[in-house]
């Protein structure tokens, strides 16, 4: 099991909300410091990367 509010680098993130799968990863919007960032997450490696 992974919380992805720890996954999250940098500023605190506001809301998280996931949005879909993508080739095995996880793409989820984050809300930090009044931006919209979105990532993906690799649960295989545990990998968290920006788009």
């Amino acid at each position: 099991m992974t919380l992805i509010s720890q996954l999250v680098g940098g500023a605190e993130p506001g809301e998280i909300t996931t949005r879909l799968w993508n080739n095995e990863k996880l793409i989820f919007l984050a809300e930090m410091e009044g931006r919209d960032v979105f990532f993906s997450f690799d649960p295989e490696s545990g990998e968290v990367n920006t788009n």
